[in-house]
């Protein structure tokens, strides 16, 4: 037979509160699935990124989050339009595309990636969410490209 109790020390720390801002700068993630009135499912994912709460508990009411030091703020919410410069299209139409390829190719060869202008095809648009967080929609974008190109993995 075995009695435990399990409690907290008085002389340990608080516990840290793990959350997706706490390194301060704002996440990426993105949506690919095509937005149309066709599709139900796409505007409901959208919706859920978009509309309070976004992403997390940092704008929930109930948050344990320091409204001062991680705010939510409606006021800059929306969608950027990022036009495609005439430079990037001009890489872009050069490019012979197949299936793999779409956009002029990065060098990973070197200690440093290094891509020309229009690797990773043109910049998308994006929303920006309660939580300053960005959504991308890469509809039409091939991701693993975009990817390596924007390297976000190491931002």
């Amino acid at each position: 037979m075995l009695v435990t109790k399990i409690s907290p020390n008085q002389s340990d720390p608080p516990p840290l509160i793990l959350h997706p801002w706490y390194w301060g700068d704002s996440n990426y993630i993105f949506q690919s699935i095509s937005i149309n009135k066709a599709s139900s499912l796409s505007q409901y994912t959208q919706q859920t990124f978009m509309k309070s709460p976004s992403l997390g508990t940092r704008c929930m009411p109930t948050t344990i989050l320091n409204q001062q030091q991680y705010p939510c703020d409606s006021s800059d919410t929306g969608f950027v339009y990022v036009p495609t410069s005439p430079e990037i299209m001009n890489a872009l139409n050069s490019v012979d595309y197949n299936q793999t390829r779409i956009s002029p190719e990065c060098n990973c060869y070197n200690v440093m990636q290094t891509c020309p202008v229009g690797a990773g095809g043109p910049s998308p648009s994006f929303n920006i969410t309660e939580t300053e967080d960005i959504l991308y929609d890469l509809n039409n974008f091939n991701i693993s490209d975009w990817f390596v190109k924007n390297n976000y993995f190491n931002k």
